[in-house]
Order: structure tokens, then C-alpha cells, then sequence
């Protein structure tokens, strides 16, 4: 049970972390958000339109559809 735990974490956090690029920037800041690793004062000081495609991205991650990354 705990392995499980840790295992999912981790994968998580790899997602979040591992080969950070310009193509993959919203789709990792959408899934560090999820961590609850950014403030609302943080997510504020991007543009609206980043909000609105990380809140979207988001969205899709918790309906369970998957996202492609570029």
C-alpha cells in the first residue's frame, strides 16, 4: 500500500519535473499545480491567458482525459 503510494508520487512528481521545456510548460505547470506546489498569489502573477490553458489543462487531468504531450 505505501510502495503504491510512493510509486504514484513519484510518477507525479517526475511528470511535474523531469525534461522541463518550453513545449511541455503548461502541461507540467498544470500538474504542479495539482501537487498544491503553487500559491494563488503565484498563479496570479502569470498572464490571463495562461491561467486559462493551466486551469483548462487541469480540468481535463481531473475529468481523467488524457493530455499529449507535444
Amino acid at each position: 500500500m505505501i510502495y503504491e503510494l510512493i510509486q504514484e508520487r513519484d510518477s507525479a512528481i517526475a511528470q511535474a519535473f523531469n525534461d522541463p521545456r518550453r513545449s511541455n510548460a503548461l502541461v507540467q505547470l498544470s500538474i504542479i499545480i495539482s501537487l498544491d506546489l503553487v500559491t494563488e498569489d503565484e498563479l496570479r502573477s502569470f498572464t490571463p491567458r495562461t491561467q486559462s490553458v493551466v486551469a483548462e489543462l487541469g480540468k481535463t487531468r481531473r475529468d481523467g482525459r488524457a493530455i499529449k504531450r507535444a
